[in-house]
């Protein structure tokens, strides 16, 4: 399932910010997709701590929380050409 999110949908308390490492600019237009992954460290196939395994490429990639680091999550975002993950 994919949705194009745009700056001008996320209003009502969403805010957005560069993280401390990777770009100081972005470009928050995009489709969203969920992020499926190998499950291997942490048994969830959603959670992005593992290789994404779908095409997830000039995409903004969904995550689930927890089982590891937001900057590990990035890494595999990036590694597999996604433009951004929340």
């Amino acid at each position: 399932m994919l949705e194009t999110l745009s700056r001008a949908r996320c209003t009502g308390g969403f805010t957005g910010d560069t993280a401390a490492y990777g770009p100081g600019s972005y470009d928050v237009n995009g489709a969203v997709v969920v992020g499926v992954d190998m499950a291997g460290t942490a048994g969830s196939t959603t959670d992005g701590c593992d290789g994404l395994t779908n095409n997830v490429a000039g995409r903004i990639v969904l995550v689930d929380r927890g089982n590891c680091t937001f900057k590990t999550k990035t890494l595999r975002a990036q590694e597999a050409g996604a433009i951004g993950v929340i």
